[in-house]
């Protein structure tokens, strides 16, 4: 682990316990996030901010889990990306969403984010992941 990415390591925990407090703190107090998903693309200019736009995709989960996780540094940003499995209205879901982030102080200051939209309706809430190499 390194220490400049406690809040990165953090932070798909935090969201997939639905423990908006404890996501919130993963933010730093001057953070910037931007959201592209599949039909729209959200910001949020505060802690709070951020939070609510957190809180309004996976608060209404009534299953959520965290299914992977992976951090790595892409040329001085972090890379955060997550896949989370739930129900939401009795539907199963898959999501992933990729974050590139610069954090400061231990906390994130900025968070650029692609999300794949939730995935309804799937047979199974996991998802098959394939591990491309380089040619």
């Amino acid at each position: 682990m390194r220490p400049m990415w406690t809040a990165l390591e953090e932070f798909p925990h935090a969201l997939a316990a639905r423990d908006f407090d404890r996501l919130e703190r993963c933010f730093h107090r001057d953070v910037r996030v931007r959201v592209l998903t599949s039909q729209t693309t959200r910001d949020a200019a505060s802690q709070a901010a951020a939070r609510a736009l957190f809180a309004e995709w996976f608060s209404d989960a009534s299953v959520l889990r965290l299914v992977d996780a992976e951090i790595d540094s892409v040329h001085g940003r972090s890379r955060l990306c997550y896949r989370m499995s739930g129900v939401e209205d009795g539907r199963a879901f898959v999501v992933e969403q990729t974050a590139y982030c610069t954090v400061v102080d231990g906390a994130v200051e900025v968070m650029d984010v692609v999300c794949s939209g939730f995935r309804f309706d799937v047979a199974s809430a996991e998802a098959t992941t394939l591990n491309v190499s380089p040619r």
